[in-house]
């Protein structure tokens, strides 16, 4: 499948349809969450040269990935 199901769909479709549904569901159920985070290596492999765009969206995910590592 590869990583993040990369693969079989965009890293922003697996944002969209797994990423932030867990997120959500972890919260819920107070459910634990992994201990380590590395979903921002791929937000910037992704949107490499369209920081003007993403930059913001890759620093976000760079604050939730340091919450677990």
């Amino acid at each position: 499948m590869g990583a993040f199901g990369s693969n079989t769909m965009a890293f922003t479709e697996w944002s969209q349809f797994v990423l932030i549904p867990r997120v959500q569901f972890i919260i819920a159920n107070k459910d634990a969450f992994l201990t380590q985070s590395h979903i921002a290596g791929f937000a910037y492999r992704e949107y490499d040269g369209q920081e003007e765009i993403y930059g913001h969206l890759c620093q976000l995910l760079s604050e939730f990935d340091a919450l677990f590592n």
